[in-house]
């Protein structure tokens, strides 16, 4: 029956208390035996119950019965059965519960009187316990008071049927309201028995029974409400302090069993001793309640269906029963590794080639040394995983994983429980998530040189919160835009400040305004004089001036339009061949001619047509060029029309000047200095509109840098938040935006060796040259700097060989931002911890990984732990998690396998690495099963299946054998 659970400890469904014709009291049976096992087992299969507390009040009559006449008689089996459901029959646990009511009465307050009564108590035994021996050593051992007579005291009799029965004839004829019944019925209806006595045969010494029997207290009251202040009091404690479980479907007793209802742990068991699992049954009297509970409370028991499976309960309380309508704990097929296996290329039989099934909880794999632990999770791994293993395998110096590669040729299979099937061979894409820890990984972490994979340990931890992953996802969204914002915008101050430099090169070359200035006015003044000495009438002189400045005006304007027609066929030109360019940088484009105030604003209303145009899938602007050529053209005509009838009007005049060759000359100068005015002045236009777009660009610049400052500090702000900084109750996060430091160091060291940057940049950076970080005044900080480096003063700067201030504008503005993290653990901060401690937390922080469902295989997690480390802190946080997601652990410490009640232990054993460690047919052999499987079959062949697994625990684990005597004393088995 065993064997048939392959995956351990599972959800089942049981019935702790069903009745037989054989109970007598309220028999809703009838007579026949044949109808009444016909029903139950039909019903059993088909409401599949794994287990059945067979009970009888005060013997075991049913239960023998039925054991003996039928599913020990094939012939009666087929009779009433078909083969099919014979072989289910045969694996459904058959156990006896034997009801007895003692001679305790539970008195309460006056309103409480409905529970005046006595109590029942029940005692439930394995099924290796032989009927004879429960029958002579325990029932029959047993007494109850039978009635004096007149002055004679009750004497005590053995409780067998026939006292029960000379009991009720008694009781008939003293009481005719019992002469209904038969005289069996009335005297087990009033036999009660001293629960001292009860205990105390089973508890003995020489008692057989130790070890194979559990006592269980019914209670129809909800334990919490009732008066633990009344008379009661101390017949109700001590009836439960003595009960390993209680019967009961009371959400509010459940609670007050396991002590969720007092203050603490502790303050339960000072009173109350250990926590007790709450039990449940229909308490089927007849064939309408067969395996159907009040309100459809199942009970659920994890474990195999076997005696021992059932004491499972009683060591773990909390996790191995559960009272509900529904199976417990299913976790989504798609995130539980169903079975593996290997498959052996070779004829040499070297791997065992069945499936190794595997629970959804937790799995330990245990073995001898060099047994195939390793070798089996490392193939589930890479099987499921491969680039995750490889890269881990290769942070861990001196791995002994690279062994495994030279192996013999073997393939290897995952199947997942919804069907789904990773092959070692395979090169398909393995989507499917776990996550793998070696051995001595967690060592790595836990070293200084970890502290990589300990942040992205600890930002994986973050991102299984939804929320958070949604947030930060955007954070870093915004964070490339704003670094890509400042890049483009530092390009386009660079860019300006050489156009800059080159326009003052330009003016330079050109003269200093102030002297064009003084020379013009020299030269009119030159020109006056002449004119004077030629006799000029004052309304000539008038007329004089007027004709030179008009010609003056129309000079300037014909160069404008030569100008305007030559931006806008440079304009046009662009547009034609490179449309697509512009498209993209259409609004770009447009700034490059603000400086030409005309021009502008003819080619901001082409620009704003051809827009247009672009809207409407227009491409061509053939037609729109040679218009605008033609209006340019026509203008430019006009105006040398109207400045060669001006200087026919000019002529006169300049006709009367007797030094005509002076006046020429001096006119000629003229004409030269005021072209350099008009370009000085063009060239400082010019200059102007790049200063202006050069303060636009360091103000976007900074405006960037300051979103980008301002998204790390948000995020920092968000990580304050309970949700995300309370990793589990005894682990805090703390984290803190910093600016690294180090990494700031390819900005500093740009600079001469010699340099001391803490004279240039007064209290920025200290005597080592290290830069002095304040959040408040960061963004402020970094602009002085910048404002600094812009004048350009390389000898001050000292900079070394082939750097320019160019490469001090990238590195400077470059993200040096981080969140930094800080782990405590129960008030100790992590980075003060031994490494042993360390090692506990890190394993804790993975066990958080997000996506918090997918399966964890690790191996041997107790590395550098102590056993009271082991005990104390990581076997409780394993146990919880294993809620949550599968676990696979290789190990071999016995608290890590015992103590964290694993559900699937894999054994392993290669043959020929240990003596008397004989295989059965291959080198590499295992089994799989419960911890509650225990036998010993010394017949069979190879040491795996010569034992169960309780047996294989304690002969390989250092300690597996006090770990289950230590489990037992506390709970008062041993």
């Amino acid at each position: 029956m065993i064997n048939l659970y392959q995956k351990g400890s599972e959800w089942n469904k049981w019935d702790m208390h069903i009745h037989t014709p054989a109970s007598i009291l309220n028999n809703g049976f009838g007579d026949d035996w044949d109808e009444y096992v016909q029903k139950l087992f039909k019903k059993a299969i088909q409401e599949q119950i794994v287990a059945i507390g067979i009970t009888d009040y005060f013997s075991i009559e049913g239960y023998k019965k039925l054991r003996e006449e039928y599913l020990n008689s094939e012939l009666k089996l087929q009779d009433l059965f078909t083969e099919d459901e014979i072989i289910q029959i045969k694996n459904i646990f058959i156990f006896p519960n034997i009801e007895f009511r003692i001679n305790k009465l539970v008195i309460g307050r006056e309103r409480d009187l409905k529970w005046n009564k006595k109590v029942n108590f029940h005692v439930l035994f394995s099924d290796m316990v032989a009927t004879e021996d429960i029958e002579e050593n325990f029932i029959q051992q047993l007494k109850f008071e039978n009635i004096g007579v007149g002055d004679d005291t009750p004497q005590k009799v053995s409780l067998n049927k026939r006292n029960l029965i000379e009991l009720g004839n008694r009781l008939i004829q003293e009481q005719p309201e019992f002469s209904s019944y038969s005289p069996l019925y009335v005297g087990i209806l009033n036999a009660s028995i001293d629960d001292n006595e009860i205990v105390k045969l089973l508890s003995s010494q020489k008692s057989k029974f130790k070890g194979k029997y559990l006592l269980a207290l019914p209670t129809d009251e909800d334990l919490s409400q009732v008066s633990w202040s009344s008379q009661g009091h101390l017949a109700r404690k001590v009836l439960f302090q003595k009960s390993h479980i209680v019967f009961s479907s009371n959400k509010s007793t459940i609670e007050f069993s396991l002590g969720q209802k007092h203050p603490s742990n502790e303050d339960f068991v000072n009173e109350f001793g250990n926590p007790k699992p709450c039990l449940w049954g229909s308490d089927a009297h007849d064939f309408d309640t067969l395996f159907n509970p009040d309100k459809n409370r199942n009970t659920w028991i994890k474990s195999i269906p076997c005696f021992e499976g059932l004491k499972q309960v009683v060591y773990e309380p909390f996790d191995r029963v559960k009272i509900q309508l529904n199976i417990p704990e299913e976790k989504t097929p798609y995130l539980v590794i169903d079975k593996v296996r290997f498959i052996d290329k070779t004829s040499r039989k070297i791997y065992q080639p069945n499936w190794i099934e595997l629970n959804q909880n937790l799995n330990t794999i245990i073995g001898g040394k060099s047994s195939g632990k390793s070798l089996l999770l490392y193939h589930i791994a890479k099987t499921i995983s491969p680039e995750q293993v490889s890269n881990k395998t290769k942070l861990i110096q001196g791995s002994n994983y690279d062994i495994f590669k030279n192996k013999n040729p073997f393939d290897f299979e995952v199947l997942w429980k919804n069907g789904d099937l990773n092959k070692l061979s395979s090169i398909d894409d393995r989507n499917t998530q776990i996550t793998f820890i070696p051995q001595l990984y967690i060592n790595h972490l836990a070293e200084e040189n970890g502290e990589q994979q300990l942040v992205k340990l600890i930002e994986s931890i973050l991102l299984q919160n939804e929320l958070y992953q949604n947030f930060i996802e955007s954070k870093k969204i915004e964070i490339e835009e704003f670094k890509s914002k400042i890049i483009q915008a530092i390009d386009e101050r660079l860019r300006l400040s050489r156009d800059y430099k080159s326009q003052i090169e330009k003016r330079n070359s050109i003269g200093k305004d102030d002297k064009v200035k003084e020379e013009i006015d020299r030269l009119i003044k030159l020109i006056d004089n002449l004119k004077k000495e030629s006799g000029f009438t004052e309304s000539q002189d008038k007329e004089f001036k007027i004709l030179a400045a008009k010609i003056e005006s129309i000079k300037n304007s014909i160069l404008n339009y030569e100008s305007l027609k030559a931006t806008v066929d440079n304009y046009l030109s662009f547009i034609n061949s490179a449309f697509e360019d512009f498209k993209i940088n259409s609004n770009k484009k447009l700034e490059d001619y603000n400086a030409n105030r005309l021009a502008y604003k003819i080619i901001q209303r082409i620009h704003t047509e051809i827009a247009l145009d672009i809207t409407n899938n227009k491409t061509s602007f053939d037609e729109k060029t040679l218009s605008l050529n033609i209006q340019i053209d026509v203008k430019l005509e006009q105006r040398k029309r109207e400045l060669t009838e001006l200087e026919k009007k000019i002529n006169p005049f300049k006709q009367k000047i007797k030094n005509q060759e002076l006046l020429k000359r001096l006119e000629k100068e003229l004409e030269i200095q005021k072209e350099k005015q008009n370009n000085i002045a063009k060239l400082n236009g010019e200059i102007q509109v790049i200063i202006r777009k050069g303060q636009d660009a360091k103000n976007e610049i900074f405006e960037n840098y300051s979103n980008l400052f301002t998204c790390y500090r948000k995020i920092n702000e968000e990580l304050q938040k309970p949700e995300y900084n309370q990793i589990d109750k005894e682990i805090t996060l703390e984290s803190n935006l910093v600016f690294d430091s180090n990494r700031f160091e390819a900005f500093t060291n740009l600079f001469d060796n010699r340099a001391r940057l803490n004279s240039y940049f007064i209290r920025i950076f200290d005597d080592n040259n290290i830069f002095i970080y304040d959040e408040n005044t960061h963004v402020e900080v970094i602009k002085q700097i910048f404002e600094k480096l812009k004048t350009g003063d390389n000898e001050e700067l000292r900079l070394k060989s082939n750097i320019n201030i160019e490469d001090l504008f990238y590195k400077l503005l470059d993200d040096y931002f981080k969140i930094s993290y800080k782990i405590i653990y129960k008030h100790d901060n992590f980075l003060q911890m031994s490494p042993g401690k360390r090692g506990l937390v890190l394993l804790q922080l993975i066990l958080h990984i997000s996506n918090a469902s997918h399966p964890i295989l690790i191996d041997q997690p107790e590395d550098n732990l102590d056993n009271r480390t082991i005990y104390d802190d990581l076997k409780q946080f394993i146990k919880e998690k294993k809620k949550d997601r599968q676990i696979i652990i290789v190990s071999h410490n016995a608290n890590l396998v015992v103590s964290t009640d694993s559900e699937n232990i894999v054994v392993c054993n290669q043959s020929g690495q240990q003596i008397g460690k004989d295989k059965k047919e291959f080198v590499f052999e295992y089994v799989n099963g419960a911890l509650e499987n225990t036998f010993e079959d010394k017949m069979q062949d190879g040491i795996l299946f010569k034992y169960g697994i309780r047996e294989h625990v304690c002969d390989i684990l250092e300690g597996g054998k006090e770990a289950f005597i230590q489990r037992e004393k506390k709970y008062g088995f041993l």
